[in-house]
């Protein structure tokens, strides 16, 4: 099964039974010149520290860096569609995500903004307890099947309620997989505070499209 991809020139790791922290965009969440701009700027600092010895520290807070950076764009005032702003539109997303929990990963936390969902997957439960790393996994779903899943059965779902029409999702997601506890948990409070940095709660638990709530 193929692990390892090619992304605007930067290899990119997806292991087997990895956990990973996902973000997926509606199509014109951020303008395709922004996202750009701010990825060619991400790619230029991981380049500047490829011999550093402490590259793991510094690649995770660069990521950092440009997930803040997008994080502003998203929650930015303007005139784009936030169509996650409606109850229903989100608890679908919800739904959708939760279909597969248990099947294919662990929902550790889920975030659906008003223009996009940050989720914290473990896909660690698709693997037999015996697994060495090199037997076969036929029925596995790697992360881009899962996320076709989602997005697709969202998609026809939400445009169905919402009275629709044209896409809904932007092309591809954002993801990285996590690589020890302190990231798990930066990641985990990341996407649980998310709603509280936007301004859209007064205490993060009070946001209605969020899990775990406690």
């Amino acid at each position: 099964m193929k692990t390892k991809f090619w992304r605007k020139g930067q290899p990119h790791i997806q292991p087997i039974g990895a956990c990973f922290s996902i973000t997926m965009l509606v199509q014109d969440a951020v303008p395709r010149a922004l996202i750009e701009e701010l990825q060619c700027r991400r790619k230029a600092a991981l380049i500047a520290v490829k011999d550093d010895d402490d590259l793991l520290r510094k690649s995770i807070e660069i990521h950092h860096t440009f997930e803040m950076e997008m994080e502003k764009i998203l929650n930015a005032k303007n005139s784009q569609e936030y169509p996650f702003r409606s109850s229903a539109a989100a608890g679908t997303v919800l739904d959708e995500v939760n279909r597969y929990a248990n099947k294919y990963y662990e929902v550790l936390a889920i975030c659906v903004m008003p223009n996009h969902v940050h989720m914290l997957l473990d896909f660690s439960v698709q693997l037999p307890m015996n697994w060495d790393g090199k037997m076969l996994l036929p029925f596995y779903q790697n992360v881009p099947q899962v996320i076709k899943r989602i997005k697709g059965a969202s998609a026809r779902l939400i445009n169905r309620r919402l009275n629709r029409k044209g896409a809904l999702w932007n092309k591809g997601y954002y993801d990285r997989f996590i690589r020890d506890r302190v990231h798990l948990e930066n990641e985990r409070n990341y996407i649980l505070n998310n709603a509280l940095k936007a301004g859209l709660v007064k205490k993060w638990s009070d946001y209605p499209f969020l899990y775990p709530k406690y």
